[in-house]
């Protein structure tokens, strides 16, 4: 991550959260929608359309699924405390 990203990143944890929350909530469905404003001059057919999609819905699914845990070392290298007795959590 780009240097001057970092103490922002680092001071939003909870933003970053919930937008990755809601990224999770982008299917394919909400791809189309933007996939279909691609103008018809471009010749992008429907199989190129589809292909589209799919990589956009699995890159998603992925920066979702991973971003917290590969920003972490950099933006939040102490943890999270959890004050629930069982210590910190990664």
């Amino acid at each position: 991550m780009f240097s001057g990203f970092v103490p922002v990143v680092r001071d939003s944890r909870a933003a970053v959260s919930d937008a990755l929350t809601r990224l999770k909530s982008f299917d394919a469905a909400v791809c189309r929608t933007f996939v279909s404003t691609i103008p018809a001059e471009w010749q992008v057919g429907r199989a190129v359309r589809a292909a589209l999609c799919e990589l956009i819905c699995e890159r998603a699914r992925y920066v979702a699924d991973n971003l917290m845990r590969l920003l972490a070392p950099t933006c939040w290298p102490q943890g999270e405390f959890d004050f629930s007795g069982t210590g910190e959590t990664p």
